[in-house]
């Protein structure tokens, strides 16, 4: 998340492919290293002992990371579906975990509200809530399920994103909910 180690060229391609958000602790790092812990939690101590691992996980990545905006709701979300499972209540939907989030985001760190990271972190999982599902049912008649689901996300994505780039930016990369699709499992 931290670019001042990443050549400015760099930086401009992937914003140029619509890939900025690739280089943005959020919820894609987060969850990828919380399925890991769940996964080793699982197979060394159990069930039971599982959310606890990823609840550990959950905080050290984040404490490591810092609390970016986009970072910070990640951390949030997962900690309210964390709790969820911990306290036996049942899940709740994603809008809800998402409300939720924003409203302890708001806040813990009302400075946020204002920032293009927060701004663009919420319109996107915002966005792949609302339009994802509608998006990959369309991909689906011409593409096949394995690419017509990320690609519906990413579509998704987008749809919750342009206008807040277009405000913030001037400018926004459609390519990148195709891009997306291909960089983000590499």
């Amino acid at each position: 998340g931290m670019r001042e180690y990443t050549d400015a060229r760099i930086v401009t391609a992937f914003r140029n492919a619509g890939l900025s958000h690739i280089l943005a602790l959020s919820g894609m790092h987060l969850s990828l290293f919380s399925g890991m812990a769940a996964f080793i939690g699982k197979n060394t101590g159990g069930q039971r002992i599982a959310p606890l691992v990823q609840f550990a996980a959950v905080m050290l990545f984040t404490w490591f990371a810092g609390f970016s905006p986009s970072l910070f709701r990640a951390f949030l979300c997962a900690l309210i579906v964390l709790a969820c499972r911990f306290c036996k209540i049942p899940p709740l939907t994603m809008p809800n975990v998402l409300a939720l989030a924003f409203l302890i985001h708001a806040a813990l760190v009302p400075a946020h509200l204002f920032n293009a990271a927060f701004l663009l972190s919420y319109g996107a999982l915002a966005g792949i809530l609302l339009f994802g599902e509608l998006c990959a049912r369309a991909a689906v008649t011409v593409l096949p399920p394995p690419l017509a689901e990320p690609l519906g996300a990413s579509v998704g994505a987008q749809c919750g994103t342009a206008p807040i780039s277009l405000a913030c930016f001037g400018a926004f990369a459609p390519i990148g909910a195709v891009s997306t699709v291909f960089v983000s499992p590499a």
